[in-house]
């Protein structure tokens, strides 16, 4: 058990016999613990010697007034230092209290639910009305029903305070103990798996393992980086993935702004790919990552560059076809845009775009290769090698850029290099804002100055990060982009 301090000890002291207050001095206690003595000092006799746990019970005092103790003040005096303490609770009255000392229990009228008994300290102490209290506990749970947003049963819950467990039922395998805390923070029935991996996570494993094979897949191991949980890892591929829960992985819940990338970093220490995956991305656009995991696991249809022509195409079309099929969607600003056609079908498309931002980095580079997608469902071998020859053959460009986010993209192994580009930077996590569990907008979108007429809340002294979150706004980091360089 923690050993209590000396201002600590003097406030639980006074709040088991109040009638000690402004009777003894504590200047010149040094307090070690409760059975080693210290020197009190009664402002009428002087300094005492004792056990701090003897003043504490009343005992082996022998100086006067505080061997009087307990019965040390009158009903009077009580009632005034109660008064002073809580000067809001006007329900009671003291009109048939009787006081004898700290312990003895007294009679207090409610002035709602009538006479009750209690010890004086247990009065001071803030405690009170039974029947108040329980309409206070009745109050907080409906408020607790109302937030909760599980699928559990909560006609047996008693609600006694945020961290203490009551009961649960489970519709599926009964009742089970749960605290208000742990049920608002998406914890549940163990059996169901409500806290492990959720419904969206058993969805992506399920999925994965109905398109492998007999390829072995490993759910939730933490064997191979030490103690850190791989949501799904597939060994003979060196591939694992992540799912990301936006709420669950964002500065709400996980401070490190760097855990995704530091985890991706272990993997690839392991020659393992780490893929992110965004519970709001498979919930938006579930078809373009099952796709892109199709992809990784060698499993869509593959169609080869040299049986497509190259054909330019309008912004408008690139636009579409990048939200239809990339799971950034399309870039914003002036590109130009080539496609890969087969058998009359547009499979890939290539955007191209002079620097978006006015950097010095900007003036590095002349054209960036901003996005890059295949048709859902396809592999286009050699597809972006041979739109990037097409595009450097007509725009004859010096050096050409490129950032692919490392969610998705691995420093050891990935097609930018194999087609020309050299790694030359890697960028810090980037960061959107999460709300309840959905993403809502892009850095860019919250950048400080546009928080006053974005927000209900806004304190020009803080930054943007303080109003957001006192806004229920909360940070949700990615790995970071690897920066690829071309000169040409």
């Amino acid at each position: 058990m923690r050993q209590l301090n000396k201002e600590e000890f003097i406030k639980r002291l006074f709040i088991r016999r109040p009638e000690l207050v402004g009777m003894v001095s504590f200047d010149k206690m040094k307090y070690v613990k409760n059975d080693v003595k210290a020197v009190f000092t009664c402002v009428e006799h002087g300094d005492i010697e004792m056990l701090p746990m003897n003043l504490m019970r009343g005992q082996g005092v022998n100086c006067c007034n505080i061997r009087k103790g307990r019965n040390a003040i009158d009903k009077e005096t009580f009632v005034r230092r109660y008064m002073e303490k809580f000067p809001d609770n006007t329900k009671y009255l003291f009109d048939n209290f009787i006081y004898v000392d700290s312990i003895t229990k007294a009679v207090v009228t409610c002035s709602e639910h009538g006479p009750f008994s209690i010890k004086p300290n247990k009065l001071m102490s803030g405690i009170g009305c039974l029947k108040c209290s329980i309409e206070r506990k009745i109050g907080d749970k409906k408020s607790f029903i109302k937030k909760y947003k599980g699928k559990h049963n909560l006609s047996k819950f008693e609600y006694i305070r945020s961290n203490r467990k009551s009961i649960v039922i489970c519709d599926k395998h009964g009742e089970f103990s749960a605290s208000p805390n742990s049920l608002l923070s998406g914890k549940g029935c163990v059996k169901c798996s409500s806290y492990g991996p959720s419904t969206q996570e058993k969805e992506l494993s399920d999925f994965i393992e109905r398109n492998i094979g007999s390829v072995e897949i490993i759910r939730n191991d933490r064997s191979v980086l030490g103690g850190l949980e791989l949501d799904i890892y597939i060994p003979s591929l060196n591939i694992a993935i992540e799912f990301n829960g936006v709420k669950w992985h964002s500065s709400e819940f996980r401070k490190d702004s760097n855990y995704h990338l530091n985890k991706t970093k272990k993997c690839l220490e392991k020659s393992i790919k780490l893929i992110h995956v965004r519970s709001d991305l498979w919930e938006s656009k579930t078809n373009i990552v099952k796709s892109r995991i199709l992809n990784l696991l060698g499993k869509s249809e593959r169609i080869y560059a040299r049986k497509t022509k190259v054909i330019v195409i309008s912004s408008s079309e690139a636009k579409a076809f990048m939200n239809d099929n990339h799971i950034q969607g399309s870039v914003i600003g002036n590109y130009c845009s080539y496609a890969l056609e087969y058998n009359g079908k547009v499979v890939a498309v290539m955007s191209m775009c002079k620097p978006r931002y006015k950097t010095k980095i900007a003036v590095e580079y002349e054209w960036e290769l901003s996005r890059y997608s295949s048709l859902i469902g396809t592999t286009v071998v050699g597809g972006m090698s041979k739109l990037l020859k097409h595009f450097i053959n007509d725009k004859n460009p010096s050096v050409i850029k490129t950032y692919a986010l490392m969610d998705w993209t691995s420093e050891s192994s990935n097609v930018y290099e194999k087609i020309g580009f050299t790694k030359t930077g890697v960028t810090p996590p980037n960061y959107c804002y999460q709300k309840n569990g959905k993403i809502v907008g892009s850095r860019i979108m919250f950048q400080k100055h546009k928080l006053k007429a974005k927000l209900s809340c806004y304190d020009e002294k803080l930054t943007e990060v303080e109003n957001c979150r006192n806004n229920g706004y909360y940070q949700y980091f990615d790995s970071g982009n690897i920066v690829f360089t071309m000169n040409l």
